[in-house]
């Protein structure tokens, strides 16, 4: 037995043979959890740090201290800055809008110089009226249009000389209309009355052939023709704007002229006002006499009084009688 469980030489060195590579390996076996450890060891602070981040406790945002209310000074001071402000505001407002309205003025002006340019043209004007264009007429006298401003020859009162054409049938009644209408729109925007140069007539007389002139020779001529024209009136109505507006009457100077004017004048109540006018116009109106030139009556001196003597009879009538009548006495007994 002993034989059998004896060790020999080998097999005493068995567990060292067998332990022989562990040994071996234990170098690498001992740096093995090292190496396996590596990267945990390069992450080891954050994981480290993780719980501790996860843990601590969240910070809170600094209470915010309320700010106490402002003093009056504080106050007044800034309600000051809020309408110093309020008023530099206003202020440019002001001054943007004062600066358009001047861009807005000067471009006014420029436009209404370049209008009253082509509006006060001669030609302009002039060919409205010869052309009988009311319309065109009164919009370039309401636009600013001169209405003295006119080409030599051509003033309105070859309008007046157009009425001796109104017994023709070419002309129409709207046109005598027109030209009332263009006529009163002239004088009333200022237009000379008195335009014309002056003329002698038949008798030697000197007078102005002016628009009333040139009226009154038509109004004449007209009712020549037929005394019961019905241009008539509308020529009596221009004439009296005329004297309206201080045309003079020079012509009715000339005794003829003034003839049959009156007798026109006088044979229809219609021309009442023109007639009148004109009476007006030829007599002026009547001057009272100064204070110097009042003749009062002279009363006699005191010593040429004559007062008179006694008194004056009654008068009776002769029917009855002055004496006394007798009454018969009763004789009493």
């Amino acid at each position: 037995m002993g034989g059998v469980f004896s060790r020999g030489p080998e097999q005493a060195n068995a567990p060292e043979q067998a332990n022989a590579p562990e040994q071996a390996n234990a170098p690498e076996q001992a740096n093995a959890p090292e190496q396996a450890n590596a990267p945990e060891q390069a992450n080891a602070p954050e994981q480290a740090n993780a719980p501790e981040q996860a843990n601590a406790p969240q910070q809170t945002p600094p209470r915010r201290v309320r700010r106490p209310p402002p003093t009056k000074e504080e106050f007044a001071k800034a309600e000051q800055e809020k309408e110093q402000k309020a008023k530099e505001e206003q202020e440019k407002e002001q001054k943007a809008k004062e600066e358009k309205n001047i861009t807005a003025e000067k471009e006014r002006e420029k436009k209404q110089k370049a209008a009253n340019k082509i509006i006060n043209d001669v030609t302009v004007l002039d060919r409205a009226i010869i052309s009988v264009n009311r319309n065109e007429t009164v919009r370039l006298l309401n636009d600013g249009a001169n209405p003295n401003l006119k080409s030599p020859g051509t003033e309105y009162t070859s309008l007046l000389i157009a009425f001796n054409k109104f017994t023709t049938l070419t002309i129409e009644k709207k046109d005598i209309t027109d030209i009332i209408i263009i006529i009163n729109n002239l004088l009333e925007k200022g237009a000379d009355p008195n335009v014309g140069e002056y003329s002698k007539s038949s008798d030697g007389d000197n007078y102005r052939i002016s628009p009333f002139a040139i009226a009154c020779l038509s109004l004449i001529s007209l009712y020549e023709v037929n005394n019961e024209n019905k241009y008539i009136s509308g020529i009596v109505e221009v004439m009296r704007s005329l004297i309206k507006k201080g045309a003079d009457i020079e012509i009715l100077k000339t005794d003829s002229i003034k003839h049959f004017l009156m007798k026109i004048l006088k044979s229809d109540n219609k021309y009442e006002p023109l007639l009148n006018e004109i009476l007006k116009k030829m007599n002026g109106t009547p001057k009272l006499p100064e204070q110097s030139e009042w003749h009062l009556p002279k009363l006699p001196e005191h010593s040429e009084w004559h007062l008179p003597k006694g008194g004056k009879r009654r008068k009776t009538s002769k029917n009855k009688s002055n004496k006394k009548k007798k009454r018969k006495s009763v004789k009493t007994r």
